[in-house]
């Protein structure tokens, strides 16, 4: 099941295919960038003036795995994530985000091409879930809160489901704790939530309750 797809957009954008779908714009003032720009604002998605006017930097992103990742972030602006992906999910999850999480999303993107190439992986379809477990690893081995990992966590699973679900998948490797269960997901917590530390948590729940909203994300 591929994901939903507004009527009026193409299978695969043109040069000038608008980056925001018209059916999605709320504030028709904004500038709606084109596809072949490295710089997408994403203002004519809010309908609020005095919101921050967050902008996608595609120029940001290593050139190797830029093409890959810019068509995978206009991917998750137009469409929606399929119900066969939402299946036993916390109702947090939502099929589309607001600019200011599209933004943090595309942040954590590129923090992954950046980390690929490093590693002289210039393609989606080498990275392994065994990448994307050392990645989460490597950016989560500091202590941060729990909120932080599962936002983390939740940006990755978001690539890999708008990759996996499109029309022509690039073969990103699946996230691995979307199958470990309990036990795989205790890896990439913080210690403090694994532990149950009370001052490192900003409520009560307990450890398993904490490892559950991570699976249901």
């Amino acid at each position: 099941m591929t994901v939903a797809l507004l009527e009026s957009l193409p299978d695969r954008p043109g040069p000038d295919t608008p980056v925001i779908a018209a059916d999605l714009i709320v504030n028709p003032d904004a500038p709606n960038a084109r596809y072949s720009d490295m710089v997408w604002p994403l203002s004519p998605l809010n309908a609020n003036p005095s919101a921050s006017r967050n902008a996608l930097h595609l120029d940001a992103f290593p050139a190797p795995l830029r093409e890959e990742f810019t068509y995978l972030a206009w991917s998750m602006i137009n469409r929606t994530l399929p119900d066969d992906f939402l299946v036993g999910r916390v109702q947090t999850w939502r099929t589309r985000q607001s600019p200011g999480k599209l933004y943090s999303t595309v942040q954590r993107w590129k923090a992954l091409a950046e980390w690929l190439v490093k590693r002289d992986i210039t393609t989606l379809a080498q990275c392994t879930s065994e990448e994307i477990r050392a990645f989460a690893l490597d950016n989560l081995r500091t202590s941060k809160s729990r909120e932080y990992a599962g936002s983390f966590l939740t940006s990755i699973s978001r690539l890999w489901a708008f990759d996996f679900y499109g029309a022509q998948p690039l073969g990103i490797g699946e996230p691995p704790w979307h199958w470990e269960g309990i036990v795989g997901v205790r890896t990439f917590l913080p210690r403090c939530v694994q532990m149950n530390v009370p001052s490192c948590q900003a409520t009560s729940v307990s450890r398993s309750m904490a490892l559950r909203r991570f699976l249901s994300r």
